[in-house]
């Protein structure tokens, strides 16, 4: 019935997670840094 519309809100759903999952770990990643160079 609103097959197209699913997939694309399926498509920007992933996007996102992927871009929060991204920006979780860069962040996580500098924290880590910052613990370990003070």
């Amino acid at each position: 019935m609103l097959t197209p519309l699913s997939g694309a809100v399926d498509t920007t759903l992933i996007n996102v997670a992927g871009a929060v999952v991204g920006l979780g770990s860069i962040v996580l990643a500098l924290s880590w840094w910052r613990y370990l160079a003070r």
